[in-house]
């Protein structure tokens, strides 16, 4: 088991920064038009809303829990990188485009599932 720690004040912000993150991750993603995709970017989709949605389930459950001391040593890197891909796709012309954006950044979430998982 995971060597767990209590999130100091800053942490707790942190970590509240990273769960709205992918929730507006995962807002953006519901935007997309599947039927307007091409194949492999509608598996790409599917993965990416199944994992986002994974991520927010471990986010929200870590905080009933106990988090880990790797994820509470990470939560500065993890709310920049975050942020970084919550902007990105506010300055999106499509949809769409979204699906490429969280593609870039799919390693952050997978990330945040390997250290909440």
């Amino acid at each position: 088991m995971a060597n767990t720690v209590a999130l100091a004040d800053d942490q707790i912000k942190q970590h509240q920064a990273v769960l709205q993150n992918l929730v507006d991750v995962r807002s953006t993603l519901m935007l997309v038009d599947p039927e307007s995709l091409t194949l492999d970017q509608h598996i790409a989709w599917n993965d990416q809303v199944y994992k986002v949605g994974l991520a927010i389930i471990a986010a929200t459950k870590a905080v009933l829990t106990a988090i880990s001391a790797d994820y509470a040593n990470k939560l500065p890197s993890l709310e920049t990188a975050t942020d970084a891909l919550a902007a990105d796709l506010g300055n999106l012309h499509t949809a769409n485009d979204a699906v490429a954006a969280v593609g870039s950044a799919f390693g952050v979430i997978t990330n945040i599932l390997q250290l909440l998982g």
